[in-house]
């Protein structure tokens, strides 16, 4: 990154649930644009190594300020097969009335928690295919990716003070939703559920997330002008923003009961898909044109 480029950091709060510090960096300056790059995780400066900062991981800028930069990229995919213990929950008809684990359907009918469907419902069920091995094929997949969240051209004899206000975490309203699309069950409270999506992400794909309530910062920084050697009349700054997104992918068999579902409940088979989740991190990934493209 370049040199002389401060930041400034300002939390808002935000309640929520869960809860974890948030951790501020003061004032900082950066060294030359050649040097190990830079990420800010929940507010903190962290710099990279020179070969992670060229990874394709991270967003990198062009040589030419006059390309667009991508408004996603996405870096990883993983997937990882359902299992006994998974439950995941079937959106119908613009409700989340649905949970179906190890091939049984569960709802919550006076919130008192989850208990398997009985007949003659569970029955009905069966004839539309949510057979015990409904779930076979069924696999849940995770995306890394980058959101762009701030893009501009500045003229190269001007410095760039950029001022955005981003938002990570996740609320309280979004728990289960954020649960279900990992598989993680939920009980009548949200007691406990935090390790337990963070245990199933673990588990699945071999990478750790840290779940966070959901707060928003106010982020200020400046990049310098560009050298007399600069050969442009612009450079471009882009921050990206990282997200995890969670998906249950079905299988022939609940792709099959879903259409006959939707068919039943007579709308489009838009109207019934199993929860997926995107969470946003609290990784910012500047970029700017390099002084020498």
């Amino acid at each position: 990154m370049n040199k002389n480029r401060t930041v400034r950091f300002t939390k808002v709060a935000s309640a929520c649930l869960l809860s974890t510090a948030l951790l501020l960096a003061p004032t900082t300056s950066f060294a030359a644009t050649d040097a190990p790059g830079t990420l800010f995780r929940d507010g903190v400066e962290v710099n990279l190594s020179a070969q992670l900062n060229e990874s394709t991981y991270y967003p990198q800028p062009d040589k030419d300020p006059y390309k667009e930069p991508a408004q996603y990229m996405t870096v990883q995919t993983k997937t990882a097969p359902m299992t006994a213990t998974d439950m995941i929950e079937l959106n119908t008809n613009g409700t989340n009335a649905l949970k179906l684990k190890n091939g049984v359907l569960y709802i919550d009918i006076d919130g008192s928690g989850l208990a398997p469907l009985g007949n003659p419902q569970a029955q009905a069920y069966k004839e539309l295919g949510f057979t015990d091995d409904v779930l076979d094929g069924t696999e849940f997949k995770q995306e890394i990716r980058w959101k762009r969240i701030y893009n501009r051209l500045q003229p190269r004899s001007t410095q760039h003070q950029w001022t955005l206000t981003e938002t990570h975490g996740v609320s309280t309203a979004n728990t289960k939703e954020f649960a279900y699309s990992v598989g993680a069950e939920v009980g009548a409270t949200l007691d406990g559920v935090t390790g337990k999506i963070s245990g199933n992400i673990s588990q699945k794909f071999s990478t750790t997330t840290t779940i966070t309530n959901q707060t928003t910062n106010t982020v200020t920084d400046t990049f310098p002008a560009k050298p007399a050697s600069y050969p442009y009349n612009d450079y471009r700054v882009a921050i990206y923003q990282k997200e995890e997104v969670y998906t249950v992918v079905p299988g022939e068999k609940l792709t099959r009961a879903m259409t006959n579902l939707a068919a039943k409940l007579n709308t489009s088979t838009a109207n019934v898909y199993p929860t997926s989740f995107t969470y946003t991190t609290g990784e910012l990934r500047p970029i700017v044109t390099p002084d020498q493209p």
